[in-house]
């Protein structure tokens, strides 16, 4: 999960994704010159393809100066706090399913060069407290921001009924509406502002909630 700079503007960005991103672009580039007269550009994905599509976004703003939405659907991380910050202008809505274990990756550490993990296993072989010392220091990254999140995030929550019926209500964590700040204490009293997720192993097994047609198709339809 190694950073690039992102060359089209601020920041850096995961070196597979903005690899896709950048091949997306060409098509998308070839076929707006035929017929992009100056209308919004809607931008979606899935998963993968939602990190895709944000780093594509912002080089479509950044290239073209159009006006872009976005819109994301279980997406990992894709860049660090720089592009985040210069992206504020890009409008996003970034669709997270309950415990979809996809939105967790990377971790914020992962943009960790791997000299630092080779250089901690070869002083770990004798000093085992400086090898280690190295390691974490590695996984801290020092050397450059941490990968965030991008966009506005809207959580589907499920609701269950009787007789085993589930639905989903989209809402916004941590949001000042009264309606929302209703939902939010009466549901989430016991664990504070916003729901914590599961561990990893936990997430793995729910990870049938992270498929577009198994979870975040009937999300939609539900809300």
């Amino acid at each position: 999960a190694l950073q690039v700079p992102f060359e089209e503007g601020e920041g850096n960005v995961h070196r597979g994704f903005y690899k896709a991103a950048r091949q997306a672009c060409e098509l998308v580039e070839s076929y707006m010159d035929k017929f992009h007269a100056g209308q919004p550009v809607l931008i979606c994905g899935h998963s993968l393809g939602g990190a895709v599509a944000l780093i594509l976004a912002q080089m479509l703003r950044l290239r073209r100066s159009c006006e872009a939405q976005l819109y994301t659907y279980g997406a990992p991380r894709a860049a660090d706090a720089t592009f985040v910050k210069a992206a504020q202008g890009l409008v996003h809505q970034r669709m997270v399913n309950h415990n979809d274990p996809i939105p967790s990756v990377p971790g914020s550490w992962m943009s960790t060069r791997l000299s630092a993990y080779g250089a901690g296993a070869l002083l770990a072989f004798t000093n085992v407290p400086a090898g280690f010392g190295v390691f974490v220091a590695g996984l801290k990254n020092l050397l450059g921001e941490p990968y965030q999140h991008h966009g506005t995030l809207r959580h589907f929550m499920p609701v269950e009924f009787a007789q085993g019926q589930v639905s989903h209500v989209l809402w916004e964590p941590v949001s000042d509406t009264v309606t929302q700040h209703a939902l939010n204490h009466a549901v989430f009293e016991q664990k504070g502002a916003v729901p914590e997720p599961d561990g990893p192993l936990e997430q793995m097994v729910d990870i049938g909630q992270q498929f577009m047609v198994d979870s975040y198709i009937p999300s939609c339809w539900a809300v």
